[in-house]
């Protein structure tokens, strides 16, 4: 799960996404044991509140590692803990959403992605906004927006993203 958040990882909410239907003092304790083993194995370093990679490749073949379905729905179980989270970052919550959509998320991950598009434009870095744009419209393509049989609000809101 830290693989999925990038090079690193806030505890609380590798703990929050570690075992949310278990006791959570075990969950803890397990947690806790396994950041410990993979700082004795110099994968990880920890500090009060996250934890961090050593190495980008370290994180990039642990991310690889994880089977394609659950990669997508963990993501999507990131996003469900950053809408909790006050402040979350907008690019972030975008990333987890576009990465973890699933045709019952599909909308949901649209709004996010268009939302921090949108942010991104209104800064001083209307560049950086590009791909959050074509990641939007690559979603609503998946929708179905773009089909010559979509409704015209659809492919309306397609062409207004």
């Amino acid at each position: 799960m830290a693989a999925l958040f990038g090079r690193a990882a806030p505890i609380d909410a590798l703990l929050a996404l570690w075992n949310s239907t278990g006791d959570r003092a075990d969950a803890e304790d397990e947690l806790l044991d396994a950041i410990d083993t993979a700082v004795a194995a110099g994968l990880l370093t920890a500090d009060i509140d996250r934890v961090h990679f050593n190495h980008v490749l370290v994180r990039d073949t642990v991310y690889d590692s994880v089977p394609a379905l659950r990669k997508r729905r963990s993501h999507w179980q990131i996003v469900s803990y950053l809408e909790r989270v006050p402040g979350a970052d907008p690019d972030v919550l975008a990333h987890h959403a576009a990465a973890g959509t699933s045709p019952d998320t599909l909308e949901h991950a649209i709004e996010l992605v268009t939302r921090a598009a949108r942010a991104r434009f209104d800064t001083e870095f209307k560049a950086d906004s590009a791909e959050l744009w074509r990641t939007a419209v690559r979603l609503h393509e998946m929708a179905g927006h773009a089909a010559d049989d979509a409704e015209a609000s659809s492919t309306a809101a397609l062409v207004e993203h």
